[in-house]
């Protein structure tokens, strides 16, 4: 609470406005020869950090018995027994992607929802509102998961075990990333075009629809993805919450990790690597293209 009144207080001497009425022409920092050496770091980072893990992933996702010489024994049957043979695999990966798609969307429209409340009106207590959309950002997925078995066991509806809960303790828990999705887009659209339209006559609504959403769009679909990618991962309140017919993805990579199938582990890990690329895919497409430079900002402004 502390941290995010002191945010709240840092970002209201400053102004973020990338979108407004004016035109606004980008600055550009002329490195001269310290490019190379920025570019060489760049990309050495990007091989540390990306290249060699993932190179190391799919090589042991192709091998009969992860060891020596793997390239002598190279083989299909991983994936195969996962997406085909492993019944469970199947399940949980259509678990994951009915989840995270639904809690991505209802964590970025209340996320859209709060941010607006908290920009663009005057409602008493709406920094409340925001402080407690945030909380969760602090909680372990433990936590969350411990508090919902709690409730739902002393309720008379039987929840625990189904997807329902899991559903709950996603959105609960990585909501605060919608809302700082929402929150920084808002943020960088500049007032007097909403202003402009309503004293054309536009409406509330038509002004929301032609202008505000348009705009932030871009930053909307960031968040989604946001919040998309961790949900596709989460395994802490996953493991507490689930159940035969309700197991996740990352809680089948956990169950092949701790039986000791490291080989198929690897190729399960490479096909939800493959299955977050295409939803990063089409969120730009339908972002626009921009989401990106959306997504850092909303990086930026969350941190």
């Amino acid at each position: 609470m502390v941290a995010l009144y002191l945010q709240r207080a840092f970002l209201a001497r400053r102004s973020y406005v990338t979108l407004a009425g004016k035109g606004a022409r980008p600055q550009l920092m002329q490195l001269g020869p310290w490019r190379w050496a920025v570019f060489g770091f760049a990309v050495l980072a990007f091989i540390v950090a990306i290249v060699l893990p993932y190179a190391t992933l799919i090589a042991v996702s192709l091998s009969k018995s992860w060891g020596l010489d793997f390239w002598k024994g190279l083989t299909l049957k991983n994936y195969n027994f996962i997406l085909f043979e492993y019944n469970v695999t199947q399940r949980a990966i259509l678990n994951s992607l009915g989840l995270a798609t639904v809690a991505a969307t209802i964590a970025v429209l209340l996320g859209a929802i709060i941010g607006w409340i908290d920009l663009r009106t005057r409602i008493p207590g709406r920094k409340l509102l925001d402080y407690a959309a945030l909380i969760p950002l602090g909680l372990p997925g433990i936590v969350v998961a411990v508090a919902l078995i709690q409730f739902w066991l002393a309720m008379p509806l039987a929840l625990y075990g189904t997807l329902a809960i899991l559903l709950l303790a996603y959105v609960g828990r990585y909501i605060p990333l919608g809302v700082r999705a929402a929150n920084s887009s808002l943020r960088q659209i500049d007032p007097s075009l909403e202003e402009s339209a309503q004293i054309l006559g536009a409406s509330w609504l038509t002004t929301m629809r032609e202008v505000t959403l348009p705009l932030i769009r871009p930053g909307l679909f960031a968040g989604w993805l946001l919040v998309f990618v961790p949900v596709i991962q989460e395994l802490s309140a996953s493991i507490l919450l689930f159940s035969s017919s309700s197991i996740t993805l990352a809680v089948a990579v956990y169950n092949l990790y701790e039986t000791g199938y490291i080989e198929p582990v690897a190729a399960l890990a490479i096909v939800n690597m493959i299955i977050i690329g295409a939803a990063i895919f089409v969120a730009n497409k339908l972002g626009g293209g921009k989401i990106a430079s959306r997504s850092g900002a909303s990086q930026g402004l969350a941190s």
